[in-house]
Formats: structure tokens, C-alpha cells, sequence
């Protein structure tokens, strides 16, 4: 592989947003700070002055979902990936408390500053397919360019373009592990 930028450029570092004062100073997350254990107020979600971008749906799905089958949502751009089994039904969303186990924390991809509610979205298995309800979000979910009605189930399907506020992620489904022959 070649590297496309000059020897002699160095990489850019990641601005931290001066608009989050109360952020830690080590991780730049809302939570219980490093030094005194204090947990900090998060703030409200705020409305966005823009809608997000989105492409054209011009791909096929395949909406299968079965019993073993894994979900890795890929965010964009940096392409970070969470793999879930989704064996229950799990909540998208920013830190809001007690995590539990049925619940994505989506604030270490910058969730605040793309309009992420704490509760935004709900993902689950419904007679095997995936399906994604909107819990009346205050910037909205979008399903491959179309924005959700709140507490209503929508079916995702491999390759589907989820967005929540701005936050852009692809959803992948890859089918269950065959059984070992003998």
C-alpha cells in the first residue's frame, strides 16, 4: 500500500470542541470525572440548524435476521465498528445514567455534537427481521433518507443507512455460523 501523503506532512490532530468546557480533560466525555468522582450534569439534547445529508437509496436489501445472526453497525466516516448480538432489545443512544446491559452508549462517537438523544432509538428482533423504532428523538432517526414516525417499527435490512441527528452508521447483518460437519 502506498502512503498518498508527502514524507514531510504531518497529521493533523483532533481539535477538541472548545464549546465542551465541562468535558474531562482526559477522555473529553460527560461522566463521572477522573479526579474527584463527581458525576457532571450532561446537557440537553440540542435541535440541529440542518438536516442531515443523505444518498439516494439505490441499493437491494435482504431483510433476514435470524436466531444467531450478528449486527455490526459501522459508523461513518471513521468506519469504527460495534458488533451485537441483539438477543434483546437494545437502546441507541448517549450516556444517561446507569448503562445497562440492553443499551449502546454512542457518546465516543461524538453523539452530543450530532444531535444524539439520550434515548434515541430502539433496535430489535421482530419475527426475524431487525426492526428500528424511534423513541421520539428531538432530531429524528433516519432509515435510508427517510426520517422514522416516533414508536413505529421500521425494518432494516443489510447495507441500510441509519442516521441519528447527524450521526451517519451503516447496519450489516451477517447470517449465523453453519454448524461444524463431521
Amino acid at each position: 500500500m502506498t502512503n498518498i501523503l508527502p514524507s514531510s506532512t504531518p497529521l493533523e490532530q483532533p481539535r477538541r470542541c472548545a464549546s465542551l468546557p465541562d468535558a474531562c480533560t482526559d477522555c473529553e466525555l460527560y461522566h463521572r470525572c477522573h479526579e474527584n468522582s463527581q458525576l457532571k450534569q450532561l446537557p440537553p439534547t440540542t435541535l440541529l440548524m440542518r438536516a442531515p445529508l443523505a444518498l439516494p437509496d439505490t441499493t437491494s436489501y435482504h431483510f433476514t435476521f435470524e436466531p444467531g445472526a450478528l449486527i455490526v453497525l459501522q459508523f461513518l466516516p471513521s468506519g469504527a465498528c460495534v458488533p451485537l448480538t441483539l438477543d434483546n432489545p437494545t437502546i441507541l443512544g448517549r450516556r444517561h445514567g446507569k448503562i445497562t446491559a440492553d443499551a449502546i452508549d454512542l457518546s465516543p462517537y461524538n453523539a452530543l455534537l450530532h444531535g444524539v438523544s439520550r434515548c434515541h432509538c430502539l433496535l430489535q428482533r421482530a419475527n426475524n427481521q431487525l426492526s428500528v423504532v424511534d423513541l421520539q428523538s428531538a432530531n429524528g432517526t433516519h432509515l435510508n433518507g427517510q426520517r422514522l414516525t416516533p414508536y413505529e417499527e421500521h425494518a432494516v435490512a443489510h447495507g441500510s443507512r441509519l442516521i441519528l441527528g447527524t450521526l451517519h452508521m451503516l447496519v450489516f447483518i451477517r447470517p449465523p455460523a453453519a454448524p461444524p460437519t463431521e
